[in-house]
């Protein structure tokens, strides 16, 4: 995985720019489910959000890690 990404000269750990990316994918996934009535199913929908979260941000290491080598050259 990558150590750091320089975004305009700061360096930011991976973590936490995978975590601030699944944030938004799930901020986006959340109002899709909402607007299809998705949560009327759910007996726990707090419990739902954040094991949707958790599972966001580990795909999203993943892919970060699968594709370190071309990610490292597109962030700088």
């Amino acid at each position: 995985m990558i150590a750091e990404v320089n975004i305009f000269g700061i360096y930011i750990s991976t973590a936490l720019f995978a975590a601030a990316i699944a944030a938004l994918l799930h901020i986006f996934t959340r109002k899709t489910l909402q607007s299809f009535g998705f949560y009327r199913f759910v007996a726990h929908q707090n419990l739902l959000d954040v094991a949707l979260f958790i599972i966001l941000w580990g795909a999203l290491t993943f892919i970060m890690s699968a594709f370190a080598e071309p990610l490292s050259t597109i962030l700088g």
